[in-house]
């Protein structure tokens, strides 16, 4: 049974700490405030979000387009308001493609994308297994 790993921060002053559930290795925190429109185009590793409100970006509010062997888990997330270069070509709040490996969302939202939600497409790569938990 996949259960995901409840991962906490805590604010102290102007110092973040970041509970990973484990001893980090020196690539294992990247820590981000805030930011318009996620977009990984060529990031290949397993990747864990919780707890964010991302909105806009030209390809999705979140957006994975690299071939990849490798795992996206998202826990308690908001995905809305993509905004496309081009206005004739809205896009969903979030877009996995190319994915070998599972692709996890529990209580997530993204129902005000430009076009829809989600959308997952393996384009041709074998392998990609999603899950939508009170999503």
């Amino acid at each position: 049974m996949l259960r995901p790993v409840r991962r906490r921060w805590v604010l102290d002053e102007s110092t973040v700490h970041v509970n990973i559930a484990g001893a980090p290795g020196v690539e294992d925190i990247a820590l981000m405030r805030s930011f318009h429109g996620a977009r990984f185009l060529t990031h290949d590793q397993d990747f864990y979000i919780e707890g964010f409100d991302i909105e806009g970006g030209i390809t999705g509010a979140l957006h994975f387009d690299d071939v990849a062997a490798r795992n996206i888990v998202g826990v308690d997330c908001t995905f809305r308001y993509s905004t496309p270069s081009s206005p004739a070509a809205p896009l969903d709040a979030v877009r996995v493609r190319r994915k070998d490996g599972l692709i996890a969302f529990f209580a997530c939202d993204a129902s005000y994308g430009a076009k829809d939600g989600w959308s997952f497409n393996d384009d041709g790569t074998p392998g990609m297994h999603v899950l939508l938990q009170d999503c």
